[in-house]
Formats: C-alpha cells, structure tokens, sequence
C-alpha cells in the first residue's frame, strides 16, 4: 500500500500556516486475493501519522568518540589517570593531566595527549577549542586519529 499524506497546520487566530509537511510512505502487505486486509488501510495511516510527529518530538542518538586508553613509557601511569578521571566525566581533571604530558613526554604520547584533550572539550561543549587540540594531534605529532576526528569536527561545526 502507497499513501502519500499532506499534511498542513494552521494558525486559526493569524489564519496563516504553521507547518506543511508531505511525506509518502509504503507498507506491504502479502495477500493471496490481491485486496488488501482489514486493517491495512488503519495501519498505513497511523505509520504515516507517526512519520509527521516524529518531526516535532525529541530524538536522541549515540556518538561515539575513540580516545587513547594507555601510553608508553614514564608517563604511562599518568596517562591512564587522566583517562579514568575521564571515565567518570571529571572532563576538566583529565584535561588537566593530559595538558600537562603535552609538553614533558615522547611525540607519540603527547599526540595522544591531544587527542583525548580535544575529545574532553568537545564533551565540554568546545567544538573550536575541540578542533584545535585534534588538529595540533596530526599537524605536529602525526597521529592519524587526530586527523579524522578534525574531518569529524570541521563537518559537524559545517551542519551547526
């Protein structure tokens, strides 16, 4: 079954339109006589009256971030402190730690450092600062998941 539905809300004080929206929506039914059941007409349109409001209600959606857990070396104990300060959301303690190991550690360290940092800011709500530290994690230490996460923020700041 095929129903396109039009739908249109109006303001009756104003008399102007609030919202218009059309949507086609498709169900299938298998039927051994061609016509359709009972309830298929019911169906279709109750689908396609959810598909409308859906548009107004809160959606939510996962978004994952990968952040480095461990380290090498003198600064391995460090690094796995800030990362549980992070684990429960003490997002400016980890910060704290991870800045810190920027400037004292081996290169390969220090990019992780940075990535996990613009990690932590993006949670903060810091998309630009985010961006920041995720570029400094490739263009300076080479860590290639600085570089996606930059893709990942330079479109996500483009859709705000």
């Amino acid at each position: 079954m095929n129903v396109v539905s039009y739908w249109r809300l109006y303001d009756p004080n104003s008399k102007t339109i609030i919202d218009q929206f059309q949507h086609t929506f498709y169900m299938m039914f298998h039927t051994e006589t061609g016509v359709p059941p009972p309830g298929a007409l019911n169906e279709t349109a109750y689908a396609a009256g959810q598909e409308y409001i859906r548009r107004f209600l809160p959606s939510y959606y996962t978004v994952k971030r990968d952040m480095y857990k461990k380290a090498k070396g003198a600064s391995k104990h460090k690094f796995k402190a800030g990362f549980r300060r992070a684990e429960v959301a003490n997002w400016n303690g980890a910060i704290e730690i991870w800045s810190e190991m920027v400037e004292n550690v081996k290169r390969k360290t220090a990019g992780r450092a940075c990535l996990n940092i613009a990690v932590a800011h993006e949670v903060l709500g810091n998309t630009d600062l985010a961006l920041e530290w995720a570029q400094k994690s490739y263009e300076y230490y080479n860590d290639k998941l600085g570089r996606d996460y930059a893709k990942i923020l330079l479109r996500r700041k483009s859709l705000e």
